[in-house]
């Protein structure tokens, strides 16, 4: 008799495998979920932490602008970001509880934070923050297979920019720059400023005694202390910043200015040769270049004999002089040069303006190129010079503008030197005296941040609008400066504002 195989209890089998896979996928799906929230709080915690650390840096650089990397002001930067993200990530917990916990400085232990500065390709430092954060995670059925907690890894970076240009070239009238000693001198004379206010980078003078009416608060970054206690003094408007400001270093003034390009190439000519000023008239447009120390005196005759004389060329004219050559229009002239363009290059030469009445009301451009210090920009006091389209670089020499002057010029509103009417650059420590006339009214700003601005009212009436940037300002004379900053008008500058990128 054949005996058949029983089947019964097979299924016993395929449960068991079942139950097997059903509690490996269930334990998979448990500590999974466990392992990735505590993921995403650990990221959230170094994304934080970085940030917050980001936000520190920059609260603070903001105002040092153009910053470097290695300076005191970069380890300050850095040393607050640093501590900044260490307490925010404090904030969070880790899957057991327990505080995230960051090593100031130190990366290795897989919860920490770590800065460092570094240059970009347009000059400005930046530093970036760097936040580590790990934590074991304790599984309920990984545990099988290992006791041994998951480790989770995870990172953010952020960086800080800084800015290439000053905030206090934004919203301020007058400025001065010099770090020590007294950088702006006003003492009986009234100033009033208005759109703006006063920045000065060092202690405030001793015979600080003004008249002041500003629309911005007045920044003293050094100390105001015992300088404003005479009692004489007159503030009307919002008085002195609070807090006050904090000091510029003179290599981030540099670096502020360092975006205002130098002037441009020479032209250079096929032919050198002593040039009059009838062949230019009759020449027209192009480059006129005059041998070494060789100069063009616009005589009387040359300006119509003292008549009011108007002398048109389509196009621009170019003057070049080398050496000592130097341009004069002599005086009891009035002369409009209607010409598409004049600019004048002078190596170390002078300028001198002796014209009762002298215009360019298109484009002017005269640069200064170059090293001798005694070379002059120069005007006739109580005559009138009107340019509608004026920039004046100063590399060498000294820019004056006398008394009684009724000095006319607006800055460019496009190009290079965009909102620039008078730039002397930092090397160039010449002082700057300007006067005014009761016409006087210059549009865009005056720098010279390396030398000092002397002014003086002569008359109620003439204003500046104009922002005055320079090393140190003094301010004399029994009328009232009237400056009206606009920042449409003034220098805007071509470098970024500081920024926060989130890197990952």
């Amino acid at each position: 008799m054949k005996l058949k195989k029983t089947e019964k209890g097979q299924i016993l089998y395929i449960i068991a495998i079942a139950l097997v896979a059903l509690m490996a996928f269930t334990g998979l799906a448990v500590d999974g979920s466990t392992v990735y929230r505590a993921r995403r709080t650990d990221q959230s915690a170094a994304d934080a932490a970085a940030l917050a650390g980001a936000g520190a840096a920059a609260n603070y650089l903001k105002t040092y602008p153009g910053f470097t990397c290695g300076s005191t002001i970069d380890a300050q930067g850095q040393s607050l970001a640093r501590a900044r993200a260490v307490t925010a990530a404090a904030v969070f917990k880790t899957s057991n509880g327990d505080p995230v916990t960051l090593v100031n400085g130190d990366l290795s232990s897989g919860n920490g934070v770590v800065t460092s500065c570094a240059t970009n390709a347009n000059g400005a430092a930046y530093i970036t923050i760097q936040v580590k954060v790990s934590s074991a995670v304790n599984t309920y059925f990984f545990k099988v297979v290992s006791r041994t907690p998951i480790q989770t890894n995870v990172a953010a970076t952020t960086k800080v920019t800084s800015s290439t240009l000053g905030s206090i070239l934004n919203g301020t009238g007058m400025i001065s720059l010099s770090s020590s000693g007294c950088g702006m001198d006003i003492t009986s004379t009234p100033v009033k400023i208005t759109g703006g206010g006063i920045f000065d980078n060092s202690d405030l003078c001793s015979n600080w005694a003004p008249n002041v009416n500003t629309t911005a608060c007045i920044g003293v970054a050094g100390s105001v202390g015992s300088n404003y206690t005479n009692g004489s003094q007159t503030i009307t408007g919002p008085g002195f910043c609070n807090p006050q400001v904090a000091q510029i270093t003179s290599s981030a003034v540099q670096t502020m200015f360092s975006a205002i390009p130098g002037a441009p190439s020479t032209p250079s000519c096929s032919t050198y040769k002593q040039w009059t000023w009838s062949q230019i008239l009759a020449g027209g447009a192009g480059v006129y270049c005059f041998p070494t120390n060789k100069s063009l005196n616009l005589s009387y005759q040359d300006a119509g004999n003292g008549a009011n004389v108007t002398q048109t060329i389509n196009g621009t004219v170019t003057l070049v002089f080398s050496g000592s050559g130097s341009f004069t229009i002599n005086g009891g002239t009035y002369l409009t040069l209607n010409f598409g363009g004049l600019e004048i290059f002078i190596q170390n030469g002078s300028f001198d303006a002796g014209g009762t009445y002298f215009a360019v009301p298109n484009t002017f451009r005269l640069y200064m190129i170059g090293t001798n210090k005694n070379s002059t920009v120069t005007f006739d006091g109580g005559s009138t010079d009107v340019f509608g389209d004026a920039f004046f670089y100063m590399g060498n020499g000294d820019f004056y503008l006398p008394g009684s002057i009724n000095f006319q010029a607006t800055a460019p509103q496009y190009g290079p030197y965009k909102g620039i009417l008078v730039y002397q650059p930092i090397t160039n420590t010449q002082t700057m005296e300007i006067h005014g006339g009761s016409n006087f009214n210059s549009v865009g700003s005056i720098l010279a941040p390396g030398a000092t601005i002397q002014l003086n009212g002569s008359t109620n009436t003439a204003v500046l609008n104009s922002q005055l940037v320079g090393n140190k300002i003094t301010v004399a004379g029994g009328s009232t400066i009237n400056i009206h900053y606009d920042s449409g008008v003034n220098y805007a500058g071509s470098g970024q504002p500081l920024t926060i990128d989130v890197l990952h």
